[in-house]
């Protein structure tokens, strides 16, 4: 299940603004962006790469709360509410992101009507996302789940061997459970019953999408 946000709003975007404000920075995979109960310093549009937001409660465990893509903004939230931020932006890849200080953006978003119309319509859309998204894991069977999670892989770069698709997910299979809302041993039986079915094979901590048609068919159609 795929999200976005709108990119544009009566001829100015949040996105346009923080792009021509701000700082471009390259960050390599496993940094860490901004901590969970810290002060972020500022929100980060998130260009290229992907990064895990995590929450770790007080009991240790860490939960994938989503994995952001291109392109959200990172932080805005925390920055908007004067609060530390409520989870750990890792990166999962080599990621580009755009980051405008806090001061800076409290005071564009004071001085610039457009941006903060946009804003609204940004945190409004991402709200009713995580509604959606919410009410999906509850609906969608974990082979679903698993399915529209190995589609959301699939880019139109990766080069296809023979019909197969070849795709690494980023990710502990702890992590992966817990974007699925299920256990690790239960993911496991997931991946092995795609297996059985000649949906997918395992190489490496690769997976190799055997059958796209089929993989389509669990996720109820969705790519």
């Amino acid at each position: 299940m795929k999200e976005g946000m709108p990119t544009k709003e009566n001829g100015h975007t949040a996105f346009d603004i923080i792009r021509s404000q701000g700082v471009l920075h390259t960050f390599p995979p496993n940094i860490e962006i901004f901590r969970q109960e810290h002060v972020t310093g500022g929100v980060y549009l998130l260009e290229e790469g992907r990064v895990k937001m995590a929450r770790t409660e007080y009991c240790g465990n860490e939960i994938v709360i989503e994995i952001a893509e291109p392109v959200q903004i990172l932080g805005i939230t925390s920055v908007l509410s004067r609060t530390p931020a409520a989870v750990t932006a890792t990166t999962l890849t080599t990621c580009s992101a755009i980051s405008l200080n806090t001061r800076m953006f409290l005071t564009l978003v004071e001085q610039e009507p457009d941006l903060t119309k946009s804003l609204l319509r940004l945190v409004s859309e991402y709200s009713c996302q995580q509604v959606i998204r919410h009410a999906w894991l509850g609906a969608a069977s974990s082979r679903q789940r698993l399915a529209s999670l190995l589609l959301s892989y699939i880019s139109p770069c990766i080069p296809h061997s023979n019909g197969k698709i070849k795709i690494h997910i980023p990710l502990k299979k702890t992590d992966i459970a817990g974007l699925l809302a299920v256990r690790p041993e239960q993911l496991s039986r997931l991946l092995a019953g795609l297996a059985r079915n000649k949906v997918i094979e395992q190489e490496r901590g690769w997976i190799i999408i055997t059958n796209l048609e089929k993989l389509l068919q669990e996720a109820g159609g969705e790519l």
